[in-house]
């Protein structure tokens, strides 16, 4: 397991720089990578955002998270899903285009709820 501070990532995520975002998990692809590990998993849902980036340089596959979800949702009968999560998370495409793929909806809180639930997180 590695990862760097959370803000690191903050400070990337609040300026747009997905590419930071995706340096950042290259890194710890890249430290997990030399000592063995044959596949990465990030479960932090918010910086999946820069998944496009991180994939095709990376040392090793990755699991999705989202893709996860879906494929899970999709076999379990759902048909509409919640989406709580940080404003990067919840005002991104990671969960509404992994959903959609499968034929399955995602629903978002407004805006009032998502500055309240990126205020608690």
């Amino acid at each position: 397991m590695h990862s760097h501070s959370f803000a690191d990532y903050v400070e990337c995520l609040d300026r747009g720089d997905l590419k930071g975002v995706g340096q950042l998990m290259l890194s710890s692809a890249g430290k997990l990578a030399s000592i063995g590990a044959d596949f990465m998993i990030c479960p932090d849902n918010t910086i999946h955002q820069a998944f496009d980036y991180v994939e095709p340089l990376s040392p090793r596959p990755w699991l999705h998270i989202a893709e996860i979800v879906a494929d899970q949702a999709a076999e379990r009968g759902h048909k509409r899903l919640g989406l709580s999560g940080t404003r990067w998370l919840v005002n991104s495409e990671v969960y509404p285009e992994e959903l959609s793929a499968l034929n399955l909806e995602c629903v978002r809180p407004g805006a009032a709820e998502r500055d309240e639930i990126n205020r608690v997180i």
